[in-house]
């Protein structure tokens, strides 16, 4: 019983990541706070590390930056650029690129 509610666990997850991140997309162009699409983006980005997704995770992680960097946030947007920057040269790594 337990497998079977795992098994269906992840894509539900990751439903819900794709749905959260469509909505993150979409609250710049309802003219919504910052702070919402900060809070969205960061619900992507805890999504997409639970379904260990890259390609979202490094996703939500440059749309915060841009969403710090337009609230003010400089410090936070530069951490999340540190982070950003860690992934993608992991990621180079791991696919035989070489470190930027």
């Amino acid at each position: 019983m337990l497998a079977g509610v795992q098994a269906t666990a992840t894509p539900r997850r990751r439903d819900e990541m794709r749905l959260h991140a469509v909505l993150a997309s979409a609250l710049p162009l309802a003219h919504a706070p910052v702070a919402q699409a900060i809070a969205a983006w960061e619900t992507v980005y805890e999504l997409a590390n639970a379904c260990a997704d890259s390609a979202f995770r490094e996703r939500a992680l440059a749309a915060l930056i841009v969403c710090c960097g337009e609230a003010g946030d400089t410090r936070r947007a530069a951490e999340l650029q540190a982070r950003y920057n860690r992934i993608a040269r992991t990621g180079n790594a791991r696919n035989g690129g070489a470190p930027s």
